[in-house]
C-alpha cells in the first residue's frame, strides 16, 4: 500500500500502514517528525538533493536496507544526520535506572491492546494458527469487538484448540494444505487488502535471530504486496517489546513467551500448551 503526499515541493511515499498525516508531521517537526510515527511503515521523503527515511520499530517495510526505528538524512549521496531511536546494541529493555522490573502484567495486556487496534482497521484478515502469537492477535481484537475476518490452515494444528478459536472468532479454516508454506496456500484466498499476522514474534522475544526475521519479514510481504495485500505485524510494536522486557525475567523464564500466553489465559481464549506450532509450515 502506498500513500502519496506532492505539496510544497515534498515528495513523501508512506509503504505500510501509517495512521497519521506525514505531511503535516514534517511541515512541523521537520527531523523530529519520527517520535509520532507509529505502525509498520518505512516513510521516505524527498526535497530537492535531500532524502529522509523514517523506519519502524520492526523495520519490517525495509528489512536489509534500513536500520530499525531510525531516522535517516541523505544529502547529495553522504549520510548527514542518523539517529538510532532505541539502543540496538541492547537485544532486552532494560528499565531506566530507579525503576524495577513489573510483576504485574496489566501495562503489557494494555501494550497488546493498543497496537492491535492500531492496526485493525479496514476489516483485515488474521491469520490464525494454534499458537501463542496469532492467538493473542486473535483474542485482543475479539475482546475490543474489532471488525475482522480469520482464517486457518487445517495441518499440523491442534485440531481442538483450532476449533475452539475458529467458533470464537466466527473464522474459516482452510483445507487441502500439503506442505510448503502456509503463507503461499492461504493467500489465495484472501479477500481483504489487509493482512495481520504474529509473523516475527519468536524472533523478536525469544530466539533474537534479527537475520531470520529479516528474511521473513522479506518473503512474507513481498508475497502479500504482490497480490496487492498489505502485512501487518502488531506483535512488532514498540510499546509490547518494551512492556514485555519490562516484566520481571522470571516471569518471562518461566516458559517461552508465557506472557502470551498468561494473555490468552486472562480472556479464556483457548490456549495451546503442547509443542509449538508455526503457522508458516
Amino acid at each position: 500500500m502506498q500513500n502519496l503526499y506532492n505539496d510544497d515541493g515534498l515528495n513523501i511515499v508512506v509503504k505500510g500502514f501509517c495512521p497519521v498525516d506525514v505531511l503535516e508531521i514534517w511541515k512541523a517537526e521537520r527531523l523530529d517528525s519520527y517520535r509520532y510515527l507509529r505502525g509498520d511503515y518505512l516513510v521516505k521523503i524527498t526535497e530537492d538533493n535531500k532524502t529522509i527515511y523514517i523506519t519502524d520499530f520492526a523495520g519490517s517495510q525495509s528489512p536489509r536496507q534500513l536500520p530499525r526505528n531510525s531516522t535517516i538524512v541523505i544529502e547529495n549521496n553522504e549520510i548527514v544526520y542518523c539517529k538510532q531511536n532505541w539502543n540496538t546494541t541492547k537485544k532486552y529493555y532494560i528499565p531506566p535506572q530507579g525503576f524495577e522490573r513489573k510483576s504485574s502484567f496489566d501495562d503489557f495486556f494494555q501494550a497488546i491492546d493498543d497496537a492491535v487496534a492500531l492496526r485493525c482497521i479496514d476489516s483485515p484478515t488474521i491469520t490464525m494458527s494454534c499458537g501463542h502469537d496469532s492467538g493473542v492477535i486473535a483474542a485482543s481484537a475479539l475482546k475490543q469487538n474489532l471488525k475482522f475476518n480469520a482464517l486457518s490452515l487445517r495441518s499440523i494444528e491442534n485440531e481442538d484448540v483450532l476449533e475452539k478459536r475458529t467458533k470464537l472468532v466466527n473464522g474459516t479454516i482452510l483445507d487441502g494444505f500439503t506442505e510448503g508454506s502456509g503463507h503461499d496456500f492461504i493467500v489465495n484466498f484472501i479477500s481483504d487488502n489487509v493482512v495481520i499476522s504474529g509473523l516475527g514474534a519468536d524472533e523478536l522475544y525469544v530466539t533474537g535471530d534479527d537475520e531470520l526475521l529479516a528474511e521473513f519479514f522479506a518473503d512474507t510481504i513481498d508475497l502479500y504486496a504482490s497480490r496487492g495485500i498489505e502485512h501487518r505485524f502488531p506483535l512488532s510494536d514498540y510499546n509490547v517489546w518494551k512492556e514485555y522486557f519490562s516484566l520481571d525475567e522470571r516471569v518471562i523464564k518461566k516458559a517461552n513467551k508465557s506472557p502470551f500466553k498468561k494473555y490468552m489465559e486472562a480472556l479464556d481464549f483457548p490456549v495451546h500448551y503442547g509443542q509449538k506450532v508455526s503457522f508458516g509450515i
